[in-house]
């Protein structure tokens, strides 16, 4: 995807860019997704049409999407997850959004492993690289630190 002038494109192979969205402030993909936040806050997305667009969630200041789900910060400052129910293939439908916190700055969505950095600099993992060992993860699956088998720089 692209975002040129508050307007989002989308094309596959060779084929040339199909204009799909206006009045957007980011575009994002997942392995078989499209996303699109519009300057009104609105999370859409959709899988092979973008005809078809859902809106995800409202509210929204900024995502990361990818293969397992969509990360995105809300208005009041709330920093949501919402994962595919079979994130390892990127399947499914999005579920309801959980909480994971507030104060995120960035972050990334893997294909096994999503990351996320708070403002003090903290790095946290969610997901299967996550949980192994000697990262100090707890039973939410939530780990931090610096790095990980060359994931994390």
């Amino acid at each position: 995807m692209l975002l040129c002038d508050h307007m989002a494109y989308q094309w596959s192979g060779a084929d040339l860019p199909l204009h799909v969205a206006v009045d957007v402030v980011q575009v994002g993909v997942g392995r078989d997704a499209s996303y699109v936040l519009t300057e009104s806050g609105e999370l859409l997305g959709w899988e092979n049409d973008p005809g078809a667009s859902q809106e995800i969630l409202n509210q929204v200041t900024w995502f990361a999407a990818g293969r397992s789900g969509v990360f995105a910060t809300l208005t009041d400052g709330a920093f949501v997850y919402m994962a595919r129910p079979n994130s390892w293939f990127g399947e499914g439908d999005l579920v309801q959004p959980e909480k994971i916190g507030t104060s995120i700055i960035t972050a990334s969505i893997g294909d096994s492993a999503d990351y996320f950095v708070a403002e003090d600099g903290s790095l946290y993992v969610k997901g299967n690289r996550g949980k192994r060992p000697g990262l100090g993860t707890g039973g939410s699956g939530l780990g931090i630190g610096v790095s990980l088998n060359g994931h994390i720089l």
